[in-house]
């Protein structure tokens, strides 16, 4: 014969398996976040000190129209990935701006995902020789700045 409280006990017990079990159950519904828009870098410091003429790597990414930032995952956690519906931006122009002095520096079309280098673009380029030293901004016309100091 089962007392009260060993009946309450095991009836709490079961609530409590089957509630954490069906809490850890995979959904089917998508799971959203935040799509990043587009980003400018130049060697990983948060203002890089560029040299007036001289040569110089500009990495970007995130140069995509449109966003596929969520996963589906159907119950028991087996689903195809969705189909990619970004698309790369073509053309995107990176300027240096210092003032009211705009100069267009490189244009380059964004990567692919077939290159598994979706919205990544790189620019090599020459910092014009008759920047002031001092302030500058480095743009693209896709959106994305960087501020950086000129040095000679």
């Amino acid at each position: 014969m089962r007392t009260p409280a060993l009946a309450r006990t095991s009836a709490l017990a079961v609530v409590l398996t089957v509630g954490l079990a069906l809490l850890s159950w995979p959904s089917s519904v998508p799971a959203s976040a935040s799509c990043a828009g587009p980003e400018i870098l130049v060697g990983g410091g948060l203002r890089p000190e560029l040299p007036v003429g001289g040569g110089l790597k500009v990495e970007g990414r995130y140069f995509t129209d449109g966003c596929d930032d969520y996963q589906q995952q159907d119950v028991g956690g087996c689903s195809s990935p969705p189909p990619i519906t970004m698309r790369p931006f073509e053309d995107v122009t990176l300027q240096v701006r210092q003032g009211d002095r705009v100069v267009d520096l490189a244009t380059t079309d964004a990567g692919t995902a077939a290159e598994q280098q979706l919205g990544e673009v790189t620019w090599e380029v020459v910092l014009p020789a008759d920047l002031q030293p001092g302030r500058a901004v480095l743009v693209t016309d896709q959106g994305g700045r960087l501020e950086v100091r000129v040095r000679r």
